[in-house]
């Protein structure tokens, strides 16, 4: 019986304290630690493969050069100004409004001017808008938006009555000053309308 045993062991004397005889006691064989993990689990990395701290380094100016980029992106302007005849009017008589959109980018700009709502309102100390009324009858189909170039302008002209009430029942307006701007410029995507306003005072 030679050499290793069958189930990697083998048997020693071992003596008990008080007894003639002796048992065989299993002693495993001293195996190298080495030998105790196979090669296939071992970790291994491939030559030329960067360690996890290089590859987080070198994403960091990816990420600025895409974070310049989306903060370059610019919106044209189209800037809306409205001036009244006067500042000062007799409640129920008609103030004409000169409104001009003007293209404050550098590029054009497509917007559908107010030709079947109305192109601007009238709003009262308290911010509740008071006019122009419901007055506006279109039944012609969208036109096709105008064309600002950068630079350049396009102007409407309105009157406003200084009523306030549905179309076939206004009223004269009460004393007061009234903010008046324009509104329902409605510019395409890539461009933001802007409105600025006039104070116009009414008296009885």
């Amino acid at each position: 019986m030679g050499g290793r045993p069958k189930h990697g062991y083998r048997l020693t004397p071992a003596r008990q304290e008080g007894s003639g005889f002796t048992t065989p006691r299993p002693i495993p064989w001293a195996i190298p630690a080495k030998e105790l993990v196979p090669s296939a689990l071992k970790p291994t990395r491939a030559r030329g493969v960067p360690k996890e701290p290089m590859r987080l380094t070198l994403a960091f100016p990816i990420l600025a050069v895409l974070g310049c980029t989306a903060s370059t992106g610019t919106v044209s302007v189209l800037r809306v100004s409205i001036t009244a005849s006067t500042t000062h009017v007799t409640a129920g008589l008609p103030v004409t409004l000169h409104i001009v959109a003007f293209n404050e980018g550098d590029r054009p700009i497509s917007v559908h001017l107010p030709t079947c709502v109305p192109s601007f309102e009238a709003l009262d100390a308290g911010g509740t808008p008071v006019g122009p009324g419901d007055g506006i009858i279109c039944t012609a189909d969208l036109p096709a938006p105008t064309v600002v170039p950068p630079g350049r302008s396009v102007s409407l002209v309105r009157s406003w009555l200084t009523r306030t009430g549905p179309a076939l029942h206004q009223v004269p307006l009460a004393s007061g000053t009234y903010r008046v701007r324009a509104t329902n410029f409605r510019v395409l995507p890539g461009a933001v309308s802007r409105y600025d306003e006039t104070l116009v005072s009414v008296s009885d």
